[in-house]
């Protein structure tokens, strides 16, 4: 088992099946022109600005991704290798905009913003650099 592969085989197809599902049925919004005609240039069916994806062009997409690439840092000791052996672990953040059921845009670190937003991120991550002080 791949050390950070904590789900079994079956739990993996159940959440790969349910991800082509939604992927398949609902579609993901795309407000790029560009990015719409690349779909359908590759034989995406297009709606406006949603795509929907097959599991097939998914799974042909992927053939295409290297199996290891690097993010570049302005200082290059700080840049990050991901894929083959190599991982990197940080904290999880949330969208920076949001929109609700009724249609409203919500950015974070605006002053309207929503719950959980851009300072209770701030907050969390306070939370999470100052745990090492606290080492039982």
């Amino acid at each position: 088992m791949n050390r950070l592969q904590p789900l079994e085989n079956g739990q993996l197809a159940m959440l790969h099946n349910a991800c082509m599902k939604i992927l398949s049925k609902v579609g993901v919004v795309f407000h790029e022109a560009e990015a719409l005609e690349i779909f359908k240039n590759h034989g995406f069916k297009v709606d406006g600005e949603k795509v929907f994806f097959t599991e097939d062009k998914v799974l042909k997409a992927l053939e295409t991704v290297p199996s290891e690439f690097t993010i570049q840092a302005r200082n290059p000791e700080k840049s990050v290798t991901i894929g083959g052996d190599h991982f990197a672990l940080g904290p999880g953040w949330g969208a920076p905009l949001i929109i609700d059921a009724d249609g409203e845009r919500h950015i974070r670190g605006m002053a309207r913003e929503r719950p959980g937003g851009y300072s209770t991120d701030r907050r969390q991550a306070r939370r999470r650099s100052s745990r090492s002080l606290f080492k039982a």
